[in-house]
C-alpha cells in the first residue's frame, strides 16, 4: 500500500477467473477514462468510461465479453468522431459554453477574489450577462456531471 497526499492507494490482485475488459479496450486502441464501483441506482456494479477509436472497437469488446460469459450494459454510446483524444472534455460542451468558460477562466471570473464579473464577460462576448451566466452554469454542470459524478442520471 502506498500513500500519496495522505491517501492510501490499494493494490488489487485479481483471480485468474476474473474477466477484465480493460486489456481488450487498450488492445483495440482505446483508453479507460474512468472505472469505479458504485452501489447507487440506477448504476449498480462497475461503471467505466472508455474512449474508443471507432464502432468496430465497441463491437470487438462486446463480442469478447459475450465469449467470456460476461454481461455489461452500455449506458450511453456517443459518436464523437471529431474528438481530440488528448482533450475529450472539450467535446462535452457546446462551442458557446466552451467560449464562455474559457473567457471566464482567462479573465479571472473563477479567481478569489473575483477579477471579472458576468457583466465583464458579457461585454467581451457581446451577449447579455444572463445569457453568459447560463452558458457558464450549463457548461460547468455538464463538465462536472461527465467527469466527477458517475451515478447521476442527469449527468
Amino acid at each position: 500500500m502506498t500513500r500519496i497526499d495522505e491517501q492510501n492507494l490499494w493494490s488489487i490482485a485479481f483471480t485468474p477467473e476474473t474477466v477484465l475488459l480493460s486489456p481488450v479496450v487498450t488492445d483495440e486502441g482505446g483508453l479507460v477514462m474512468d472505472a469505479r464501483a458504485t452501489s447507487e441506482p440506477p448504476i449498480v456494479g462497475w461503471h467505466e468510461r472508455w474512449l474508443l477509436p471507432d464502432s468496430d472497437a465497441v463491437n470487438t469488446i462486446w463480442q469478447h465479453a459475450r465469449e467470456m460469459g460476461f454481461d455489461f450494459e452500455i449506458c450511453e454510446l456517443l459518436d464523437r468522431s471529431r474528438i481530440d483524444a488528448t482533450q475529450p472534455e472539450r467535446q462535452m460542451i457546446t462551442e458557446p459554453q466552451r467560449e464562455a468558460l474559457e473567457l471566464a477562466y482567462r479573465e479571472g471570473y473563477f479567481s478569489e477574489p473575483r477579477e471579472a464579473s458576468l457583466a465583464d464577460l458579457a461585454a467581451s462576448l457581446d451577449h447579455s450577462p444572463s445569457a453568459v451566466g447560463g452558458r457558464v452554469r450549463r457548461g460547468m454542470k455538464t463538465l462536472i456531471g461527465r467527469t466527477l459524478v458517475i451515478d447521476d442520471p442527469n449527468g
